[in-house]
């Protein structure tokens, strides 16, 4: 019982942190967050904030699909409290701690350690690889030129930009033929599955880059593909680099660079600021409906309780004899 009371006592303070980060992250940029929601319609704001909800939403269903233990197969509604409630760690400085709380939970789920590090592993290289596929894919089909010249001086023929689409599917797809068979041990190739995560791993990221561009204000039609792609590569690239909380920083110095041809790079910085409120907002939404369900629905048993049960099984041959 007073393990639980101590369990209890750092869940609270790891998410009164998470909030005081958070806070004093978005005061620092509180001028520009006031001038830009004065400009933009309301409307916007909301269904970017939907969208946003929406690509979580399959995160938690690609977290769950991760889980290939036999003896425990987790509920939609018991992977949400998880995923939601936990992937607020990575708002402290340090940016690891989302991980640590989420193997924590599947270890409090009999999760053995090697199934453990086998579905921690597989959902992140599905989110990185994933983010980095439909990011470039959208890029080559948008084929940015000016991109390519400006950072790295090369000049691309045509038919190589006509074929680059078709070689990042390709390759998209046996990578995740490749994880299946090297961290689930698969002897057969399953269609379904591979149809199922590709069609999940899209809405994610065609909802979260459809967020960011409700708010790049101003932004035309023709350069629907290229802010898709260039948010959900800077997003790979701020994920990638744990070390900073979320990604901030990060993040926006690649939206910056991708597109400083399109825009100011004042203004730029400006939407990037938004729409991580807006994400964060979402995130912290969720966080708190995943704590109450968890608390509702998914109480952590008491210690004794437990103990009472392995006695009981040690204890129920004597009782026969």
């Amino acid at each position: 019982m007073k393990n639980n009371k101590i369990i209890n006592a750092l869940k609270w303070l790891w998410l009164i942190a998470v909030v005081v980060f958070i806070g004093y992250y978005f005061y620092k940029h509180l001028p520009e967050e006031i001038e830009y929601f004065k400009a933009i319609a309301i409307s916007r704001v909301l269904l970017a904030a939907l969208l946003i909800a929406i690509a979580k939403m399959f995160v938690v269903e690609m977290a769950r699909f991760s889980i290939t233990n036999d003896k425990w197969r987790p509920s939609y509604l018991r992977m949400f409290t998880i995923v939601t409630v936990t992937q607020l760690g990575k708002y402290i400085p340090g940016s690891i701690w989302h991980f640590a709380a989420r193997i924590s939970s599947y270890k409090e789920n009999s999760l053995s350690n090697k199934k453990t590090a086998k579905a921690m592993l597989l959902e992140n290289a599905w989110l990185v690889g994933s983010a980095l596929a439909f990011g470039l894919l959208l890029l080559t089909i948008e084929r940015p030129e000016d991109l390519l010249t400006k950072y790295l001086g090369i000049t691309l023929p045509a038919a190589l930009w006509a074929i680059l689409p078709f070689v990042v599917i390709v390759l998209w797809l046996v990578g995740l033929v490749v994880l299946d068979k090297f961290l689930l041990d698969k002897k057969t190739f399953s269609l379904s599955r591979l149809v199922r995560l590709v069609l999940i791993q899209v809405a994610i990221w065609g909802a979260l880059g459809s967020s960011f561009y409700l708010i790049f204000q101003g932004a035309m039609l023709q350069h629907f593909l290229l802010i898709l792609g260039g948010y959900v590569v800077s997003w790979m690239v701020g994920y990638v680099f744990i070390f900073a909380p979320s990604g901030i920083g990060v993040r926006e110095a690649v939206l910056v660079a991708l597109f400083s041809t399109i825009v100011p790079t004042q203004q730029i910085a400006a939407y990037s600021i938004v729409h991580r409120l807006i994400y964060t907002v979402v995130e912290v939404l969720l966080g708190l409906i995943g704590f109450i369900l968890q608390r509702r629905f998914f109480p952590a048993e008491p210690a004794s309780s437990t103990d009472e049960k392995q006695s009981g099984n040690l204890e129920s041959p004597a009782k026969d004899l």
